[in-house]
């Protein structure tokens, strides 16, 4: 070995030896920090990654030290595998020789490392295998599971299995339209039949390894299957044979002997449980898909017939067989039940599998469904030992949604939504039976806990019972009968149910007024319940109760002790319920809420900081499950409680006054949130955003403690810059609702300049995060007209700097915007500020060009200002090539006139089309409250009742519909990462053949008096409240006044002369017509403003006449009408 050799390997010996004693130190507490520094460091060293692997499978090396390799040589190659910059990525042959030994490494690493090696096993083959970048890979994974399957070696089968997961759970939401699809299918076709015989085999082996491979087999089928079906599928036997192997898995009920049975019983996530959740998971799955016959093309309806018609009937026996268990005796994991029940919910849409269920269903209610939904003994343990801890589990935590009672609860209303002929009357007399029991011997306990699952029940079906026969004419006596007693029951959890069952049927129309009245009074009076969970459904129960007109009159007068009540449950529950129910209590009284404004500010503010700063330390404090639930729920409390907060500052827009006490006490929370540095608190500046634009757009008066926000602002651009568009609304209404105050200070317009440049000046940053930039200064623009000529010529010389190099359509009209905002600011300064940067033809070229790509009529009315502004200024002070092309100018601008003309044509006649269908929509109003939608759910639940068995199976379900649409979609998105552009154009442009039809579904984005199409966050405010000042310039008369002054006017010029000469006929023409459609304008004008006039006077006489009339009747001896009152 030569020197060189020698010294290599030397070194190679000595940076070993720092990794070693590197990982050694991230197993120590107090050295993890500097440890991970020198790992980090070492990350740019050629064949460090490499190293990292082979540490791992070093034999005799210690189990934790190989976690500690794993773990980095995971994190290297998601960091360093694919970068922006290739010079940051892993060589080339350092790659090739991982992706050689990888596959090995991770059958023969030790069981703690598998894990990690799987993980950037599954990211390498996400970056390179679609693309032919390892090719070797599915093979030698099938060899693996090929070789060792005849030796039952289950080690090796299972991480070979596990690998193949990772690689089809890359591919697991990809659709038709993607790229990767075809190679996915390829794939498919690869393994399945792989699969399928080791999956023979295993259901024969009733052990705890053939188990843990079945699960991981039928992820693999779950992974390939979730978004499109792949061709394999579609082969003779295919689907027979997969969908045997599910319904084995859901009829096997025997645990392997090997297993102890306490094991299974007590472990809802053993295996065994694992496997026929994810069984039962994608039978669900499947019914949901491919049960519909709405799918494209006619092979795939056709496998869709074949699936619902002969396929899944077969697997609704099992499914039963499944639900039956518990019943038995037997126990069956939560989740499992809860999925089980949800697949016979969908085999009940579908005539094929009802006719299955159909005889079992009534039977099923009574003997399995029912029983979930009454309270269990550890309910009652629960709610009166630990109320915090029920409260948690019934209101907050997420397990809830896939509980027992919650399947149950589903099923019982799916059943009745799709199939309330046949199972309506047997259930509800089921209930009523219940019902009347309890009432003949309400004291036994049985009798109370039964009749809990019934107010359940009754519950969960008011929508169905609010509309049909005879039930929705006896469910005042009902709830007066059996509901409203419970009110003062003994017992706390029918006290609760009957808060939250009475609040359900709220919009009933009672007859007696009164007794509704007294009845929300007292779920008022029950949230200072002795029971904490009574108080919470009290106090939900409200939140519907106040939406009804009696509601709202009878607890008008006890507002202060609602919000007390709701303050005081915030602080011993994380319930984002509550917040809503809070939020829907400041919507109802919003005119009476000035007041409390303050305070109820004040105390979200203190909520929220409990909420976001001290309750989501339960993810850094626990690792299981129910520490992240309550990490996400305090998350979306918190959430809640600056929504809320929103939802305050817009209600009390009619009382200005009370906005800068607002900012006092929002300001110190604003400030934290967005400038405290704490990352956990990131998730929610686009809540603060909204507040702030909220706060700046209603006040009447902008105090300092306002402009603070201001800084506040731009400090948060400065460490955030993608939040540029959340805060764009609010630079606006500084600019616009205190321009004087704006400009008074330079630094402000330096601060907006600062990060204009910072977005639109450097040419990396991404266009789709400009576009905020240069709309930013289009508003100091227009405000500050002839103001800020500086700013103008520095904006400017950015803008046409990055028009040179602008990518998307939308980012190139909208600096061409920016440009022509500069023209209509002060044209000669642009002119010359384009000639200094030679830019004046390339600019105005490119804008001609993209004339008929034009749609929004914002930037067509822009383009009219800008260009008609060139015609103000003197021949003589203009440049020589603008000179030379004054005639495509006029032209060009008559062009938009005209365009804009037709454009609005249209939208008005599909305004007045809409409006008309809206007449019609509200025409149709009953007298029983009813809407359209709810008579077309009736309708629809009315098509479900159809049980006679010979409907067709067309009951599509939601999934389907939403990943169709996702898929339209896909398929229509354009490049363009910038505005959702409508078929709005004029007859010239590229899309004239949209329908009127077509228009008025988009009318509402497109009026006048949007500054544009990027505003769709301000649904809250007017349309008519937020403007620009170019809406109320009306371009069509600015071009005509334009146009006088150079053919007639003073800045008549012999230029114009010869250009009116040479005009063809044509274009004389639409010359003609723009000055007619200015004069015509002009003239409206002029008609407004006398009618408004005349309609002045008249009100001025009438309140002088009313005065007069008023002095001369009163008289002393019969006092005013107030007074009688």
């Amino acid at each position: 070995m030569d020197s060189a050799a020698q010294q290599q390997q030397q070194q190679q010996q000595q940076q070993q030896q720092i990794v070693l004693q590197a990982l050694r130190e991230t197993l120590e507490a107090d050295k993890i920090k500097r440890a991970e520094e020198t790992l980090f460091s070492l990350h740019g060293v050629p064949g460090f990654v490499t190293m990292l692997l082979q540490i791992v499978v070093a034999p005799g090396v210690d189990q934790n030290l190989s976690l500690a390799a794993a773990i980095q040589f995971k994190n290297a190659v998601k960091l360093r595998w694919r970068t922006e910059k290739p010079a940051d990525s892993l060589s080339a042959d350092e790659k090739a020789l991982i992706k050689a030994n990888l596959v090995e490494a991770t059958i023969h690493a030790s069981t703690l490392s598998k894990k990690q090696l799987h993980e950037a096993l599954k990211k390498i083959a996400f970056f390179d295998l679609s693309d032919g970048g390892w090719p070797e890979l599915t093979p030698k994974l099938l060899n693996y599971i090929t070789t060792h399957q005849q030796h039952n070696n289950h080690v090796i089968l299972q991480s070979a299995l596990t690998a193949l997961r990772g690689v089809t759970r890359n591919y697991e939401f990809s659709t038709e339209h993607d790229k990767e699809r075809k190679f996915v299918n390829g794939i498919v076709a690869q393994i399945f039949p792989v699969l399928e015989q080791l999956f023979m085999q295993l259901i024969g082996q009733n052990t705890y390894e053939s188990i843990v491979l079945q699960h991981i087999t039928v992820k693999i089928f779950w992974s390939s299957t979730q978004m499109c079906l792949p061709p394999y599928m579609m082969g003779e036997g295919i689907l027979a044979r997969w969908m045997g192997f599910l319904k084995t898995i859901m009829e096997n009920l025997t645990p392997p002997p090997t297993i102890p049975l306490a094991d299974i019983t007590s472990d809802p996530r053993h295996p065994w449980w694992l496997l026929k959740l994810r069984a039962a998971d994608t039978i669900a799955r499947w019914l949901a898909k491919y049960g519909t016959k709405y799918q494209r093309g006619k092979k795939m309806k056709t496998f869709c017939t074949d699936f619902i018609t002969n396929y899944a009937p077969q697997l609704m026996p099992s499914l039963f067989h499944m639900a039956y268990q518990p019943r038995n005796g037997n126990y069956v994991a939560p989740k499992v039940i809860h999925m089980t029940l949800f697949s016979i919910g969908l085999g009940c849409r579908y005539s094929s599998t009802y006719k299955i269920c159909m005889p079992h269903m009534n039977k099923l209610f009574e003997e399995v469904l029912f029983p979930y939904l009454c309270y269990t003994q550890s309910d009652v343990t629960l709610f009166t030992e630990n109320p915090d801890e029920y409260i948690w589990q019934e209101f907050v935590s997420f397990d809830n949604v896939f509980s027992e009672k919650h399947g149950a609860l589903n099923l019982t209303v799916d059943l009745i939504r799709y199939r309330a002929m046949n199972h309506l009357l047997p259930m509800m007399a089921f209930l009523s039976g219940i019902l009347a029991k309890f009432h003949q011997a309400p004291q036994e306990p049985q009798n109370a806990c039964l009749k809990d699952g019934a107010m359940t029940a009754i519950g969960g079906l008011c929508k169905k019972l609010l509309i049909t026969s005879p039930f929705k004419e006896q469910l005042e006596n009902m709830l007066y009968l059996h509901v409203v007693p419970e009110f003062i029951s003994p017992n706390p959890l029918l006290r609760a149910k009957a808060c939250w069952l009475f609040s359900r049927y709220a919009s009933i129309q009672f007859s007696d007024k009164v007794k509704f009245g007294q009845c929300v009074e007292h779920i008022l009076k029950m949230t200072q319940d002795s029971a904490l969970p009574v108080q919470i459904n009290a106090a939900l129960g409200l939140k519907l109760l106040m939406q009804t007109p009696v509601g709202k009159e009878t607890l008008h007068p006890f507002l202060p002790q609602m919000f007390e009540v709701y303050f005081s449950l915030l602080k011993k529950t994380d319930s984002d319920d509550l917040l809503t129910a809070l939020e829907v209590l400041v919507e109802i009284f919003q005119d009476e809420i000035a007041p409390y404004a303050v305070s109820l500010c004040a105390s979200l503010a203190q909520s929220f900081l409990y909420l976001a700063c001290e309750r989501t330390d339960f993810e850094e404090d626990n690792d299981d499950d129910v520490g992240s639930d309550q990490h996400q729920a305090a998350v979306l409390a918190a959430v809640g409680c600056l929504e809320t907060t929103c939802t305050v500052l817009e209600a009390v827009k009619n009382t200005p006054q009370v906005y800068p006490q607002l900012c006092t006490v929002l300001l110190p929370l604003w400030t934290r949130i967005l400038t405290g540095g704490d990352v956990m608190l990131m998730d929610f500046m686009d809540d603060v955003f909204r507040g702030i634009v909220l706060l700046t757009y209603f006040t009447p008066v902008f105090t300092p403690e306002i402009w603070s926000l201001f800084g506040l602002m731009y400090k948060s651009f400065q460490e955030a810059v993608d939040y540029l568009d959340a805060m764009l609304a609010a630079f606006d209404n500084f600019i616009s609702r205190s321009t004087d105050a704006f400009l008074s200070n330079p630094e402000y317009i330096g601060v907006i300049f600062t990060m204009y440049n910072r977005v639109v000046g450097d040419t990396n940053f991404e266009e789709r995060d400009a576009l905020p930039g240069v709309q930013l200064v289009e508003v100091v623009l227009q405000h500050c007209r002839g103001r800020v000529d500086d700013f103008m010529v520095q904006s400017l010389q950015v803008a046409v700097r990055r028009l040179a190099v602008a990518k998307f359509l939308s980012m190139k009209i909208l600096l061409i915007n920016s440009i022509a905002n500069s023209l209509y600011y002060n044209p000669l300064l642009t002119l010359n500020t384009l000639e200094s940067m030679t830019a004046t033809q390339p600019v105005f070229s490119l804008w001609f060009e993209l004339r008929k790509k034009y749609i929004r009529i914002y930037d067509k009315k822009l383009a009219v200002l800008g260009l008609a502004s060139i015609l103000t200024v003197p021949v003589a002070q203009l440049p020589p090539v603008v000179v030379t092309g004054l005639k495509l100018i006029v032209i060009t601008t008559v062009k938009f006139v005209r365009s804009l003309e037709k454009h609005r044509k249209q939208i008005d006649e599909a305004v007045a089309k809409w409006d008309k269908k809206e007449a019609e929509r509200l025409a149709n109003v009953g007298t029983n409250g009813k809407e359209d939608d709810e008579e077309e759910e009736e309708a629809e639940d009315a098509e479900g009742d159809d049980d006679d068995g010979e409907d067709d199976d067309e009951e599509d379900d939601d999934d389907s519909d939403e990943e169709a649409a996702a898929e339209s979609d896909e398929a229509d998105d354009s490049d363009d990462p910038g505005w959702d552009q409508p078929d709005l154009t004029d007859g010239e442009d590229a899309h004239d053949d949209g329908t009127l039809e077509d228009i008025a579904g988009k009318v509402a984005a497109f009026r006048e008096n949007h500054q544009s199409g990027e505003y769709d966050d301000f649904d809250q405010l007017d349309d008519d409240e937020y403007e620009t000042p170019v809406n109320h310039v009306d371009e069509c008369i600015y071009f005509y006044e334009a146009l006088k002054s150079i053919l007639s006017g003073p800045l008549q010029n012999p230029v114009y002369t010869q250009m009116w000469t040479t005009l063809t006929p044509e274009e004389r023409q639409q010359l003609e017509f723009a000055i007619k459609i200015g004069a015509e304008h002009i003239k409206e004008e002029q008609d407004k403003a006398a009618k408004a006039a005349v309609l002045q006077q008249q009100q001025t006489t009438t309140t002088t006449t009313s005065a007069a009339s008023s002095t001369t009747t009163t008289t002393p001896s019969q006092p005013p009408a107030t007074q009688n009152f």
